[in-house]
């Protein structure tokens, strides 16, 4: 058995330096430190480099500055690329670490192997924190047929553990436009799977996921249109088996754009509408709870309906 195994954190930044600060002091105070951090700024016009660079003196700290935004899969390839670590964590400029977070994750890995999922706690301003994986719905890894469920939906937290020649054995995240950028977690974890690594849950929360407003995932027609283009990108890479899974999980986002465009562009009702994450909510419609429930229940019956009938 090897002994203590390198750890390293690939932080990805822009417009972050108003809160790279308390990021970078989550790091710093860990109970288990990390052996190299990269913070890798995507061409921000602020100051986020500066930021980065005044903890360059209290930790094993690189910062890379792109002249050019390139989105954040290309940035946190550019900070894989730097990192020379048994194990690889990617951290979002703006969440914050709870002193335990690396320590818990490498106990996990050294027993599990594979990819060690964090646990997160939604940090909203002015509200009490709340569990992701309970928000989520199904945001923990089933002990079956990971990959099919991981077609259906992401289950892996970002600020997760893997060996970092896993990620380069599958070539880091897939880089191109928006829409890569928007499903970049997911894709890099289902192709770690397809490749046989296998997906544990943390046994604490060790992370803050902060919650800001302008989020690319704030626009679910933009957000299930780029799932769909994930998944249809991923089908030559999947084994047999998984292909029902993947066909089934397209249709289900056809059939919830479906009833996004049936319920028009008030937000108060589409606010309700989500198939995947919350079936209904305080101000929808007890209709449009009903037809949220039939696609998160039937979604092929749901999307045969819409096809014979047109719309809701």
């Amino acid at each position: 058995m090897r002994g203590k195994r390198s750890l390293g954190v690939v932080v990805a930044a822009y417009n972050a330096a108003d809160l790279l600060d308390q990021t970078l002091a989550s790091l710093a105070g860990q109970s288990q430190t990390a052996d190299q951090i990269v913070v890798v700024d995507d061409a921000s016009p602020d100051e986020t480099a500066a930021v980065a660079r005044r903890w360059q003196a209290v930790m094993p700290l690189c910062v890379v500055r792109q002249d050019v935004n390139r989105g954040v899969a290309h940035t946190r390839n550019v900070g894989l690329a730097k990192i020379d670590t048994d194990l690889v964590t990617f951290l979002d400029g703006d969440d914050v670490l709870l002193p335990d977070h690396l320590e818990v994750l490498a106990n996990q890995w050294e027993r599990e192997r594979g990819i060690v999922s964090a646990r997160a706690l939604f940090w909203t301003p002015t509200r009490s924190l709340r569990p992701y994986q309970r928000r989520v719905r199904g945001f923990r890894p089933p002990r079956k047929n990971q990959l099919e469920q991981l077609l259906h939906r992401n289950f892996v937290f970002v600020a997760s553990l893997v060996a970092a020649e896993a990620v380069q054995a599958v070539g880091g995240f897939s880089v191109g436009d928006r829409s890569h950028d928007t499903t970049a977690d997911w894709d890099l974890w289902l192709r770690l799977v397809i490749a046989g690594q296998r997906v544990t849950l943390a046994p604490t929360p060790t992370v803050l996921y902060r919650v800001r407003a302008g989020s690319m995932a704030a626009d679910g027609d933009w957000l299930l249109r780029c799932e769909i283009a994930q998944l249809e990108r991923l089908q030559p890479l999947l084994p047999p088996h998984a292909l029902p899974a993947a066909a089934r999980a397209i249709e289900q986002r056809h059939a919830e754009l479906s009833l996004l465009a049936a319920l028009g562009q008030d937000k108060r009702t589409r606010r309700g509408a989500s198939a995947r994450l919350i079936v209904g909510g305080p101000h929808a419609d007890w209709r449009h709870r009903v037809r949220a429930l039939a696609y998160t229940l039937a979604p092929t019956r749901a999307s045969k309906s819409l096809l014979r009938r047109g719309s809701w």
